[in-house]
């Protein structure tokens, strides 16, 4: 077999297949297959954001019905405590602890004031409250 020009020579494969077919192919192009890439990776995007998107709604909506529970929670409490202030069960509680005493009629004063502190014109020796109710 005689040797051919280096520049026309190819590797021997198959004596059977005409010189200029190809051994190799792809079944898409270079272009085709970086589309698929790229609508593939969209598409994984698109399904990760959507999952963290309900998740979120999710995490919404049970915490608007935990508000809505303590909401509720704090208006039957609310409504106890207006009820446990009215005069009449506050002397029925204060009687079921033993303790017997009235709310303040509405000509006594109480006046509370920080330890040393005494109102103008009251002796060194006499309680600042005492002293208050006096007047």
């Amino acid at each position: 077999m005689k040797k051919r020009p280096h520049s026309r020579h190819r590797k021997y494969t198959n004596r059977n297949r005409p010189w200029d077919t190809r051994q190799h192919t792809f079944a898409i192009t270079m272009k085709g297959a970086v589309v698929i890439i790229l609508l593939m990776l969209v598409g994984v995007a698109w399904l990760v954001v959507r999952h963290a998107n309900e998740s979120l709604a999710d995490g919404i909506v049970r915490e608007e019905a935990r508000q809505r529970a303590l909401m509720e929670e704090l208006q039957r409490e609310t409504a106890k405590w207006n009820a446990k202030r009215s005069p009449e069960n506050l002397r029925a509680v204060l009687l079921a602890n033993g303790i017997a005493m009235n709310v303040p009629s509405s000509r006594q004063r109480i006046a509370m004031r920080g330890p040393g502190a005494r109102p103008a014109g009251v002796a060194g020796g006499a309680p600042a409250a005492y002293a208050a109710n006096r007047r």
